[in-house]
């Protein structure tokens, strides 16, 4: 197949399923440096360390192409992009890589799913927005699937203890949370700032804050050369952050962000399948069954808000 003569809603989607795939990865390539003795903060900053360079160059590469003159930043612009690098990239990752230490990868993917839901919660009572009987039963079942999943994965899991599902469960819910706070925060200083320089800036700002954390808890100490956790952190930095971060960016340029909502829900289900085959993972239909109530509830509610929008 020549990826030349690919109609421009093929290439997209093609740019959106890459990216949802290597999003998925994330939480398997985190359960293996886990296995490999890493622990959840030296895990993220392998993979801001590796990853923070690449979208800098990336910034600058696109600034060049385009002959963007870099305005200068505003105070407002600058406390907007320190706080914005801290919740989305820092505490956000923070929480869901600790969450990850309790919970399976699939439970950690739905949960973190449920992000664009707290999305429109958000903007209906921070700017009044109005909530239609259609996002209403769209939260209903996004909810109430992941209740159901949960209480499944409670009954099912007897080497976990419960609290520690709680806790796993509490703390992704959070890193969704703050993910969703971090993405209405983005909108208002992307426009102003341009999204490649935005996602540069406060993604080094996110990597200063992770490098602090992990020197006050570990030292000045790097992980040996040869320790199987490095290459994890490299292939997370660019096959579950980089890599993505850009696919989904082209995917949304080529065919809209309505269309690549749809495509993206591929994301939780590879995750659940990957889970399985690496990682040893197994969910009952009654689990399969609220996955799909989840994914059913963000798509109806995404797509909803797309039509909002126009």
């Amino acid at each position: 197949m020549n990826f030349v003569k690919l109609s421009q809603l093929h290439k997209g989607a093609l740019f959106v399923f890459i990216s949802a795939a290597g999003f998925s990865v994330k939480a398997i390539l985190a359960k293996k440096a886990y296995e490999a003795g890493a622990d959840a903060i030296t895990i993220l900053f392998l993979r801001v360390l590796f990853a923070a360079p690449l979208f800098l160059l990336l910034a600058l590469w696109n600034n060049a192409q385009h002959r963007i003159e870099e305005k200068k930043l505003t105070q407002k612009e600058i406390l907007g992009l320190i706080a914005l690098g801290l919740i989305g990239y820092y505490l956000s990752s923070l929480m869901d890589f600790v969450g990850l230490t309790y919970v399976t990868a699939s439970l950690e993917r739905i949960i973190l799913f449920s992000y664009p839901t707290m999305v429109v919660i958000f903007t209906a009572i921070f700017f009044r927005s109005t909530l239609t009987k259609k996002d209403y039963f769209a939260l209903l079942l996004t909810y109430a699937g992941i209740l159901f999943i949960f209480s499944e994965e409670m009954k099912q899991s007897s080497l976990i203890p419960m609290s520690s599902l709680i806790t796993g469960g509490t703390l992704i819910f959070g890193s969704a949370f703050t993910y969703a706070m971090y993405l209405i925060g983005s909108g208002f200083i992307i426009p102003r700032i341009g999204a490649m320089r935005f996602t540069a800036y406060s993604m080094l700002i996110a990597t200063f804050a992770i490098l602090c954390h992990y020197t006050i808890v570990k030292g000045f100490v790097f992980p040996a050369l040869d320790d199987p956790i490095i290459w994890y952190g490299l292939a997370m930095a660019i096959f579950s952050t980089f890599m993505p971060a850009v696919c989904l960016a082209v995917g949304i340029k080529l065919i809209g962000s309505e269309k690549s909502s749809v495509i993206s829900t591929i994301g939780p289900v590879s995750t659940i399948v990957l889970a399985n085959i690496v990682l040893g993972e197994t969910m009952t239909w009654i689990q399969i069954g609220g996955t799909m109530v989840v994914l059913i509830g963000v798509l109806i509610i995404t797509l909803n808000k797309e039509k909002k929008k126009n």
